[in-house]
């Protein structure tokens, strides 16, 4: 068992950490200081998804012109990040480690009749907490064809999507991160 614990230590590999998790409390006291040692290369008991701690703290910002769709993307990226094993949401910047996530949000349309087309894209930055130093910074964007005549609600859904699909993006950026940290 302390062989195969080192094994998957070894590897590097993020998959490993669900059956090392498993042995941490393993009867024999060799197998649980490997299987101590491999976690580490992984990230530590966070990578057991917050057993044995809270895992990564992260404090989501969301900015946008458009209240209603801040609103909406600051829920949707909370959600992922409490559903998330290993990651725990916070509100307020203490003293202990962790990542804020700031996004600004924009969305439009381009064009008319012929030629209708849904922009969108976010801004995001990753600080490393309590000091906040800038970490990365990422802009996706994205734009939708929606050809002739586009209706209002199909413009409307068209940001929506175009919008949800970006804090996907963004969310896998943040967890990315979190794994390389």
């Amino acid at each position: 068992r302390a062989a195969a614990a080192h094994a998957l230590g070894q590897l590097g590999d993020r998959k490993a950490a669900k059956p090392l998790c498993s042995l941490r409390s393993d009867k024999d006291d060799f197998v649980r200081r490997t299987v101590s040692r491999s976690l580490a290369s992984l990230g530590g008991e966070a990578a057991c998804g917050g057993a044995g701690g809270d895992g990564v703290r992260v404090r989501v910002r969301v900015r946008s012109a458009d209240a209603q769709q801040q609103a909406a993307v600051q829920r949707q990226l909370e959600g992922l990040v409490e559903r998330r094993a290993g990651m725990t949401l916070i509100d307020q910047v203490g003293d202990e480690p962790g990542i804020e996530l700031m996004v600004a949000v924009k969305s439009g349309v381009r064009g008319s009749g012929a030629s209708t087309a849904v922009t969108c894209a976010m801004n995001q930055s990753v600080f490393d907490l309590p000091k906040r130093a800038l970490r990365g910074t990422a802009n996706p964007s994205a734009e939708v064809p929606l050809g002739a005549n586009a209706s209002p609600s199909l413009i409307a859904g068209s940001q929506e999507q175009c919008v949800d699909a970006l804090t996907g993006v963004v969310f896998d950026a943040l967890v990315a991160y979190a794994e390389r940290r």
